[in-house]
């Protein structure tokens, strides 16, 4: 699995809360394929043979031991560019990465554009502006 899709990997650190299941894995290449064939999945953390499957990225916790990362669902980020349009809804977030899960996790999303702390979750990608604070990007599995 590439970085791109299995993400980052943030060693000591624990992504709390947000469980969907618990499975066997003895690496974090176990846990990001785990994650990657699992709908709701998008993050885990792992520790001690095992990978804790979650629905997203919430509250982070520096725990010795564990290793968490992101799964990404979406394509690659558009930096500087707003998808117009299409509002479904919009969410707090701390950065563009977290808007694939919120999207994935929201019905009927299938595009955001992240800006200014804010994921505005869309409908569909329609067209396009650049825009210098704008981050985007459309949902693929």
């Amino acid at each position: 699995m590439s970085v791109e899709s299995c993400g980052v990997l943030e060693p000591n650190t624990d992504y709390v809360g947000n469980d969907i299941a618990s499975v066997a894995g003895a690496t974090t290449s176990d846990c990001c394929q785990a994650c990657q064939s699992e709908r709701t999945c998008n993050a885990y953390s792992q520790s001690q043979g095992k990978c804790y499957l979650k629905s997203g990225r919430s509250t982070v916790s520096t725990v010795s031991g564990v290793t968490s990362a992101r799964v990404n669902k979406c394509s690659t980020v558009e930096v500087g560019v707003d998808y117009v349009g299409n509002d479904l809804a919009s969410a707090a977030a701390p950065s563009a990465q977290d808007c694939c899960a919120f999207c994935r996790n929201t019905n009927g999303c299938n595009a955001y554009t992240y800006g200014w702390g804010t994921c505005f979750l869309k409908t569909a990608k329609g067209a396009t502006r650049a825009n210098s604070a704008a981050q985007s990007a459309t949902v693929v599995a």
